[in-house]
């Protein structure tokens, strides 16, 4: 089983961790997205990356959604300093596939 919402939030500070902060701090992503999702909670950031991942992506961004008492869903963008422009709008167009069921 996994948490209600108000647990999840507890997350906060294991996000900032694993947070690149001096490219963005958490975002709660808000009611209006997550209704669009069927999620009751998520957040996106930019996790740390030290190494690249396959020698070739140095950003990743991180999309997380929960749905109480049923799943969370983790789904990792990466990239490189190139694309950083275009990123925000990618994760846009593939959230619209993301959904949880009833």
């Amino acid at each position: 089983m996994f948490p209600k919402s108000e647990e999840i939030n507890d997350l906060m500070p294991y996000l900032v961790t694993e947070a690149d902060s001096s490219v963005s701090i958490p975002i709660k992503i808000d009611d209006t997205n997550l209704k669009k999702l069927n999620a009751d909670n998520g957040y996106i950031y930019n996790m740390k990356i030290i190494y690249p991942y396959l020698e070739k992506y140095t950003y990743c961004k991180k999309l997380l959604i929960h749905k109480d008492n049923f799943y969370r869903a983790e789904v990792l963008y990466f990239y490189t300093k190139k694309e950083i422009d275009n990123v925000d709008g990618i994760i846009q167009e593939t959230s619209k596939m993301l959904q949880f069921k009833n």
